[in-house]
C-alpha cells in the first residue's frame, strides 16, 4: 500500500437504544398551603436553590435549571478505579465504567440508574455499588489508578439527587 487517505471523518451518532420507551418523571402533587406557611428560599450563593408552596424543588448551576427530588448534605466521597486488582469494568447496572459519568452508590439512598449533581463535580449516574458504600458515602470512577488516589476522600460534599433522566441545558 503506497498511500491512504480519508474523504469524510468518521462522526458516531446514537441512533436507537434498546427499544423500552423513555422514563416519565411525576410531577409532585400540588397541596393546598395557606399563605402564612409558604416559604420561598434563595442562596446566596452562585447556585440558587428555590423551594415553592407546591413543594418542586429547583436548583440552578450555570445556567442550567433543574428539578431534583432530594438534597444529600455531608456525604463523604472516595474514589476508585478498575486498574486496581479485583475491579471489574462492569458496573452493577449492567453498563460500562465511564469516567465523569459512573459513580458508586448505596440503592438504598440513591437509586441505581439516577442522575445526581454533585458540588464541585458536576452530573454523574449512579451506576454502581460497593460493599463499602453505604448511607450517605460515594464512590467516584477514575480511568486512572493515579487519579483515584489523587481525589482522595472528601467530606461535607453536598449532593442532589436528580432522578432517572439527566436535566439538559436551557
Amino acid at each position: 500500500m503506497v498511500g491512504k487517505s480519508v474523504a469524510n471523518n468518521r462522526v458516531d451518532k446514537v441512533i436507537a437504544v434498546g427499544t423500552k420507551a423513555k422514563p416519565v418523571v411525576k410531577e409532585p402533587e400540588i397541596q393546598t398551603v395557606s399563605a402564612q406557611t409558604s416559604t420561598t428560599k434563595k442562596a446566596t450563593t452562585t447556585n440558587s436553590k428555590k423551594t415553592s408552596a407546591s413543594g418542586s424543588k429547583v436548583i440552578t448551576v450555570s445556567g442550567t435549571s433543574f428539578k431534583y427530588s432530594k438534597v444529600l448534605k455531608n456525604v463523604s466521597m472516595t474514589a476508585y478505579s478498575s486498574e486496581e486488582p479485583g475491579i471489574g469494568t462492569k458496573t452493577a447496572s449492567g453498563t460500562r465504567v465511564t469516567e465523569g459519568r459512573t459513580i458508586a452508590v448505596d440503592p438504598k439512598v440513591i437509586p441505581i440508574g439516577w442522575w445526581v449533581y454533585i458540588e464541585g463535580l458536576g452530573f454523574r449516574r449512579a451506576e454502581d455499588t460497593g460493599g463499602a458504600i453505604k448511607g450517605n458515602k460515594i464512590d467516584v470512577y477514575y480511568d486512572s489508578v493515579k487519579h483515584a488516589l489523587n481525589f482522595g476522600r472528601k467530606k461535607g460534599k453536598t449532593v442532589y439527587v436528580i432522578g432517572p433522566v439527566k436535566p439538559e441545558a436551557n
